[in-house]
């Protein structure tokens, strides 16, 4: 039988006020990128940056462990 694996990406909902959301909109559309993916560069980044100062790594940085196989 086979597990079923965590998802790969879960949706993360945040509350903007308009102007933030057509800043960020904008600087997207400057950028070449979809407000998605720029949103998450930008927060990948800013935790990188708070973490270090702790010394922690983030967790998308650190190996996944390894799935057992059976056979």
């Amino acid at each position: 039988m086979k597990r079923s694996r965590a998802p790969k990406v879960v949706p993360l909902t945040v509350r903007l006020s308009v102007e933030e959301k057509a800043a960020f909109s904008r600087a997207s559309e400057v950028a070449g990128i979809s407000l998605s993916s720029w949103i998450r560069e930008r927060l990948r980044a800013a935790s990188l940056r708070e973490l270090d100062v702790v010394g922690e790594l983030a967790p998308f940085l650190v190996d996944p462990p390894k799935e057992k196989t059976h056979g």
